[in-house]
């Protein structure tokens, strides 16, 4: 499993836009430039653990969807 921005960024937007917030009001709750948070939702910048945290809350979504678009509880590998 890799993270790719690109993919995480469509799902950040979608759930933003589900939540009928703007970029810019999603970067004043953010803290950051509204151009920061453009690059996150357009795949060509990442976002930092403390961002997605963020984001996570303030979407209502876990961190593994926004992150890995993983729907499961626990997708851990057990040892055999």
């Amino acid at each position: 499993m890799n993270y790719d921005m690109k993919r995480s960024g469509e799902r950040i937007r979608q759930f933003r836009v589900k939540c009928g917030f703007t970029q810019e009001s999603i970067a004043v709750i953010l803290n950051v430039d509204r151009s920061f948070y453009s690059r996150i939702e357009a795949g060509k910048k990442g976002a930092s653990v403390d961002l997605f945290i963020q984001l996570s809350a303030i979407l209502n979504v876990s961190l593994d969807y926004l992150i890995w678009a993983d729907t499961s509880a626990d997708k851990r590998k057990t040892r055999t």
